[in-house]
Formats: structure tokens, C-alpha cells, sequence
């Protein structure tokens, strides 16, 4: 069999020769030697590749110790402070050939070749996940390597989608391969540690008072203003028929496309996922069909994740794994839908509060990486949110829709909006209002308008009729001291001299 050559290897990799040759890398009887260095730039021994894709592909010498494949390169990228970790050395020159700084491991198994030495200096590290078994094993081991050698910047994995590495990557349309990864870098997800396990050996840090007030942070953008904003986590609650599905769906069309919801305006159109759980598909296509009408968006914008079109369902977010497998679909979105809770966290026990916390972690994780999530949840016998309090703690905004005191099933969605938890906003902004929808247009329009009013007509007839203020308070589902207040406005317009 003819030896493999620097050029076959080029050629096949879309790269110049002469680029491969300026590395050190040459032709030998066998195939194709490519020399490892040491950060001062000595070799420290050859690696031959055989072939480019059948049989025994690499020859490593007996005796001697992996390294990574690029370390004479580390001291020029840790000027820009951040490492992309890649598998391999074709990877290693797709990047650099781009101008990107990285480092080969040779092999998804040999992160522990990586010395705490050559990731000082960096902030960021980002590894690339390839597809298959083994891009799973190359990050679980880079993640337990970190946590050994107490690397104390951040460190993310990122997905190329359909593409194995980046070497396939940059072979599918080298003219694309800058705007494609730089994408791909945008849109990586950190990796965290793994579920259930505390990162003993991680460096904690500890800002003083100073630190605290001087630190730089960038600002959060409102998602849906006022109620919302990046990185936010939010609940929408009701019991089951009151519309919480039909909510989070506008809430979801409003961000994709940048428009008003009830009484909030999102900022700009936003990349959203709907994972939905609990509705037949056709249901869930027939609701959105009546949201979006004739409009055109754009359906990178608005994407769904529903049980009905999986041929074995969806995997269980109660678990590391149902959220691991995941994780490829969840990269691109900046805006995450959960409906429900019940159905998507199959294994967790509602009413323990360890039962959460697998959920709560993958919330957390989901934050650092930029995303910003809602969820949609039951209420439960006592009106409150269904099971364990806890799942409120990480919360930023908490919304309980609730039945009008006065309606009929044959008006279809109306239901009142009360803030349970707002922790960036009060005020006027958080006060109560009733919402109703209009479906006589070729799209459905919400309408809204505000509870004080619709119970003071309410507490007109209700008082007209002999009620006393409990049984007012009652009839309109609110406390005493409201209808005591509705009672004296009322006492007083009455009052008032007619022109």
C-alpha cells in the first residue's frame, strides 16, 4: 500500500501544503511525520500518520508520553486569553490556519495530558464537542481534568451541529468556515460540573466590598419589558384549562419576533425554543396557527421540541442524561420554554425538594450560559404553584393566572395576571390586570384591561343587591379589606352632587 503523503493529507484536509510543511510536517516512508513540541519549540518526538481514514491511522512511539499537539503556540495565544481544545491535529491546524488559537489533545480519552502549565493564562477555554460517544467522553474528561489542575477561568463546550469537527467543518465551505465557527463559539454552553458532585478542588472566589461595587458587569437587556430579562428565569402557574399553554405560547411569538404581549413589548426578536410535554400535536399546531394568522416570521426564530413528533418521547430533564442529550438542541436558543414541568421531569417526586434540585442546577447552568428560561407549571389544591416551594428560589418572576369571579367557559381565554414574585420590577408594572382573548381576527389579539376597574362595576351591583362586604369579598375572590375599600369609592361617587 502507497504511504500517505503530505499532500494527499492536504488535499484531503482543504488546507495548502506548503502551510503543513512550514509546522514540520513531512513525508517518510511510512506516512506522514508530524513533529510535537514542547512551548520552547523543541521536538520532543514525531507522531506518523498512516492513513486518512481506514485501518491503523497513527504510529505513535512506544516510550513516550502524550502530550498535547501545539504547546510551541500557547505563549502567542495567551495574549488573547483565550484556548480552543480540540481533538487531534487536523483540528489543530484548521484553526490555526484561521487564525484561531488552539491546542490538540491526541485523543477523546487523553485530557490528562493536559498539565496545569498550559491552560495558566487563559479565561476562557472552549472545547469543541464532536459528535458521537466520543466527543461525551473528551468533555467529561477535560471537565475532571480542570477541576484537577484548578484552572480557574471558564470553560465551554461547543457543538458544530451536523458536522463532526472542525476540520469537517471547514471542508464543507472553507469561504463560510470564519462566520460558521464564530457562531458556533457564540452560541457554546459552559461546562458544568457534574450533577450531584461539589468541585472540592476548584478555587472559590471572594470579592470584597470594593471588588463587588467596581466590577464590571455587563447589562442585562430586557427580553419582555418590563417583567423579563436576560438570564431571567420565569414561571407561569394556573390551574389546568385557565390558559397558561396559550399564554406561554404568545409570550414565545412576542420574542421571536420582537412584538407586544398583554402589557409587555419584547426589545428585539430573540432565537426561542418551545419544548412542549403535555399537547396533542395537532392541538398545539392549531393554537399557534391562531396566534401567528397570515404573519410571516422567521422559523429559525420560533422552534419546537414536542413529545408527539419523537418517536420514543422525550428524554426526562429530572435526569443528567435527559438533559445532556439536549444539550445540541438547546445551544442555538436564547429563550427556553419548559411545558410542562410535570411532563418533562418525569422521575423527580413534585412534593420533595431534592426532587428540584437536578432541575434547579440545570436552570443555573443554563443562566451562566446566557439563556433565559420560562416555565410552565401547574397550581396546586392550595392555589399555590404545584409541589415543593423550592423550585421559587432561583425564580426571578413568578405569574399565577386565576379564573375572573364572574365567567363562563363559552368566552374561552380570560383569566387574571397576578405577580406572585417580581424581583426586578414594582409598581404599577406589577400590578394585577385581567386578560382576554380576541379571536374574531385572522389572528388572535389580547386585550387588557385593569381588575380595580372590572371590580368596582362587580362591587356596584354586588352592594346593589344587599351583599355585605364578606360575602362581596367572596363573590369577587378578594380580600375583605379590598372590598371594604370598594364599598367607600363606591360610598363616595354616590355622594358626589350630579351636574
Amino acid at each position: 500500500m502507497t504511504a500517505l503523503t503530505v499532500s494527499a493529507l492536504a488535499q484531503a484536509k482543504r488546507l495548502p501544503e506548503g502551510f503543513l510543511r512550514e509546522l514540520g510536517v513531512r513525508d517518510t516512508a511510512s506516512g506522514v511525520a508530524i513533529p510535537y513540541r514542547d512551548e520552547s519549540g523543541n521536538v520532543l518526538f514525531e507522531r506518523t500518520r498512516l492513513s486518512l481514514d481506514v485501518g491503523r491511522r497513527f504510529l505513535q512511539p512506544s516510550g513516550v508520553s502524550l502530550v498535547p499537539y501545539g504547546l510551541d503556540r500557547l505563549k502567542a495565544s495567551r495574549e488573547g486569553g483565550l484556548l480552543i481544545l480540540v481533538e487531534g491535529e487536523s483540528d489543530s491546524w484548521t484553526l490555526w490556519h484561521a487564525g484561531l488559537p488552539a491546542l490538540g489533545l491526541p485523543g477523546a480519552s487523553a485530557a490528562r495530558s493536559m498539565k496545569s502549565e498550559h491552560v495558566t493564562g487563559f479565561q476562557n477555554i472552549f472545547a469543541i464537542r464532536e459528535r458521537g460517544q466520543g466527543g461525551g467522553t473528551f468533555i467529561n474528561g477535560l471537565r475532571e481534568r480542570l477541576r484537577e489542575i484548578g484552572f480557574r477561568g471558564e470553560a465551554f463546550e461547543v457543538s458544530l451541529g451536523d458536522h463532526k469537527d472542525p476540520s469537517a467543518l471547514y471542508c464543507d465551505d472553507p469561504e463560510r468556515f470564519p462566520e460558521r465557527f464564530e457562531k458556533a463559539l457564540n452560541h457554546a454552553t459552559l461546562i458544568a460540573p457534574e450533577a450531584g458532585g461539589q468541585v472540592k478542588d476548584s478555587p472559590l472566589r471572594l470579592l470584597n466590598v470594593r471588588e463587588l461595587l467596581t466590577l464590571e458587569i455587563p447589562p442585562r437587556e430586557m427580553v419582555l419589558d418590563p417583567i423579563f430579562r436576560e438570564r431571567d428565569s420565569m414561571m407561569i402557574f394556573s390551574w389546568r384549562g385557565v390558559g397558561k399553554t396559550l399564554l406561554g405560547l404568545s409570550v414565545a411569538y412576542a420574542i421571536a419576533t420582537g412584538r407586544d404581549c398583554l402589557r409587555w413589548r419584547a426589545s428585539r426578536p430573540r432565537r426561542v425554543l418551545y419544548i412542549d410535554g403535555e399537547l396533542p400535536l395537532q392541538t398545539l399546531q392549531e393554537r399557534v396557527a391562531g396566534l401567528v394568522g397570515d404573519e410571516r416570521i422567521d422559523p429559525e426564530y420560533l422552534q419546537f421540541l414536542t413529545h408527539d413528533a419523537q418517536e420514543y418521547g422525550l428524554p426526562d430533564l429530572g435526569t443528567r442524561e435527559g438533559q445532556e442529550r439536549l444539550r445540541p438542541i438547546i445551544e442555538p436558543a436564547e429563550v427556553i420554554f419548559f411545558d410542562s414541568l410535570s411532563t418533562l421531569m418525569r422521575s423527580a417526586k413534585e412534593n420533595e425538594a431534592e426532587g428540584w434540585v437536578p432541575m434547579q442546577e440545570y436552570l443555573l447552568n443554563l443562566r451562566r450560559a446566557g439563556k433565559s428560561t420560562v416555565l410552565i407549571h401547574h397550581e396546586g389544591k392550595g392555589g399555590t404553584q404545584r409541589g415543593t416551594s423550592k423550585r421559587e428560589d432561583i425564580l426571578d418572576t413568578v405569574i399565577h393566572l386565576r379564573r375572573p369571579s364572574v365567567y363562563s367557559g363559552a368566552e374561552g381565554a380570560r383569566f387574571e395576571v397576578h405577580f406572585e414574585k417580581c424581583r426586578s420590577f414594582a409598581g404599577q408594572s406589577a400590578e394585577p390586570f385581567e386578560a382576554r382573548l380576541d379571536a374574531t381576527s385572522e389572528s388572535a389579539k389580547w386585550v387588557t384591561s385593569d381588575i380595580e376597574a372590572i371590580n368596582r362595576v362587580r362591587a356596584a351591583e354586588l352592594f346593589g343587591m344587599g351583599m355585605s362586604v364578606r360575602d362581596v369579598a367572596d363573590e369577587l375572590k378578594v380580600g375583605k379589606s379590598t372590598a371594604h375599600r370598594l364599598k367607600k369609592q363606591l360610598d363616595e361617587l354616590s355622594q358626589r352632587p350630579t351636574a
